[in-house]
C-alpha cells in the first residue's frame, strides 16, 4: 500500500510539471485556440487507486499530445466529475453539460 502511495504521488509530481510546461508553452505559441470540452466520470474518492491513477494517465497523455503537436489549433478541456461508486449518478453527470 505504502509502495502504491509513493507511486501516485511520483505521477501527480510529474503530471504537475508536465501539465505547467504544456500550458506555458501553449500560451506562449497561439493565443487563438479553439477549446472543446470533453467531460469524463471518474470514481475518484474511493480508496482505490484506480480512478486516480487514470486520470493521471489521461492528462499527462493529453499534455504529451500537445507538447508534441503544438501546432494545433483545437485543444481538449477535461472536465472531470466524480461517481463516487454510483452508476446512476455517473450516467446523470454525463447528461449535465
Amino acid at each position: 500500500m505504502k509502495k502504491d502511495n509513493l507511486i501516485l504521488k511520483f505521477m501527480v509530481t510529474c503530471w504537475c510539471l508536465v501539465n505547467l510546461l504544456g500550458g506555458i508553452l501553449a500560451q506562449s505559441k497561439n493565443e487563438s485556440n479553439i477549446v472543446v470540452k470533453v467531460g469524463a466520470v471518474i470514481d475518484i474518492s474511493s480508496n482505490e487507486t484506480v480512478g486516480k491513477i487514470g486520470l493521471s494517465c489521461i492528462n499527462m497523455s493529453l499534455s504529451d499530445f500537445y507538447l508534441s503537436h503544438s501546432h494545433y489549433k483545437t485543444r481538449i478541456q477535461l472536465i472531470v466529475r466524480d461517481s463516487h461508486r454510483d452508476v446512476v449518478a455517473a450516467a446523470a453527470h454525463g447528461n449535465s453539460y
